[in-house]
């Protein structure tokens, strides 16, 4: 699969067995075409832009459908992203799902990759992988 990222880029993503991934993410490298590419393990954490919850998107929000539900990724508060005043670097920065557990919110949005939560999601997918025997 081909993904077009914001910045121009293109990311590619592929399912591999076991042995064919050590094997790349020893590489660290593999070479499209022309291109040399870097090789990274993808733990992609889903995160609803509607309500700044891990676990989904917004297409299957639950609450996709009540606008009181709306939550900001940036600042936590009751109104999407996009009409949020808040900027990366300013004191209001709040993650909602780290609020929502009782966690310090402060400093980083949801959906940041170094999230806490985000982080222990990706632990929890890295440990139900098959990576295939440990050496």
């Amino acid at each position: 699969m081909v993904f077009r990222e914001r910045s121009g880029t293109n990311a590619f993503v592929a399912e591999v067995d076991p042995e064919s991934f050590q094997k790349l993410i020893e590489r660290q490298r593999v070479t499209l075409g022309w291109t040399a590419v870097r090789v990274t393990e993808d733990l992609h954490v889903p995160t609803c832009t509607f309500c700044a919850a891990y676990g989904h998107g917004r297409n299957s929000c639950p609450h996709k459908t009540d606008p009181t539900k709306a939550t900001c990724m940036k600042c936590g508060g009751n109104h999407l992203a996009l009409a949020c005043s808040v900027r990366m670097g300013d004191p209001a920065v709040c993650c909602a799902e780290c609020r929502r557990a009782g966690r310090p919110a402060e400093g980083h949005p949801a959906g940041f990759p170094a999230c806490p939560i985000s982080v222990e999601r990706a632990a929890r997918i890295r440990a139900r992988t098959d990576y295939g025997p440990r050496q």
